[in-house]
């Protein structure tokens, strides 16, 4: 691979590998939070209509007993993409680039479904899925997907503009997802120590008001206990304040 189109390809899997790291972390943080929030909402008995969609019943909810939402079955695990056997390949109408014929015929030699027959099936699933993307894409001269998918695949890439411009445009947006979660609560939550965490909980709370007088009498769930008092809140809230 020329050292210029290298370049941009490390630095696209460099990125890649910074936004899935930082996804893994924000899902943490978003549990945490989420489940301290939770805490301090069943403590004081408050219903908050942003929180409870779904509360049908005391002691229910259209999430189900385990008070999470049901998982929908994801669309793409429900198509395992298999492509028929008698169905061939997509043959573009436009005029192609010849590096792309070259790099479609890479790709498309090492996931066509016809070649993992006696691959393992998690294998043959993912790469049965590749070989659909970039089929679809090559028809339509979308040489962006053709790229990067040759990329995840550790293919050489060829040494022109086009592919130097699809890796800097990549590099672009995932610089900007990696932004976009670094300046979220989630990322401020999970490298924060307690008494910042205490403090972005005492701020939810009072923005969503549920420790201004008569909250929980206004909010307070049917046929529930009142819940804890506000002076136990603002307490518990403010615990570590003096430390």
């Amino acid at each position: 691979m020329p050292a210029s189109v290298k370049k941009h390809a490390y630095k696209t899997n460099y990125l890649k590998a910074s936004v899935e790291e930082a996804e893994e972390i924000i899902q943490v943080a978003k549990t945490e939070l989420e489940g301290e929030i939770r805490k301090l909402q069943a403590d004081l008995n408050v219903h908050d209509p942003a929180l409870d969609e779904g509360y049908d019943k005391p002691g229910q909810r259209g999430e189900g007993a385990s008070g999470q939402k049901p998982v929908e079955p994801d669309e793409e695990e429900q198509d395992s993409g298999m492509v028929g056997d008698d169905e061939e390949d997509e043959k573009p109408s436009l005029n192609v680039p010849s590096w792309a014929k070259k790099l479609y015929r890479k790709v498309t030699l090492q996931t066509h479904p016809d070649r993992l027959i006696d691959a393992p099936e998690e294998e043959r699933i993912k790469k049965t899925k590749v070989y659909t993307r970039v089929t679809e894409a090559y028809a339509r001269g979308d040489y962006s997907i053709l790229v990067l998918e040759a990329l995840d695949l550790s293919l050489g890439l060829p040494d022109t503009e086009e592919v130097v411009s699809i890796l800097k445009s990549k590099c672009t947006k995932l610089e900007t997802e990696l932004k976009e979660m670094k300046d979220s609560l989630y990322w401020l939550w999970y490298h924060s120590d307690e008494s910042i965490r205490r403090d972005i909980l005492k701020r939810f709370v009072d923005a969503r008001g549920w420790t201004k007088n008569g909250a929980a009498a206004k909010k307070s769930r049917p046929q529930k206990h009142p819940g804890k008092s506000l002076a136990w809140a603002r307490k518990k809230l403010d615990a570590d304040t003096d430390k």
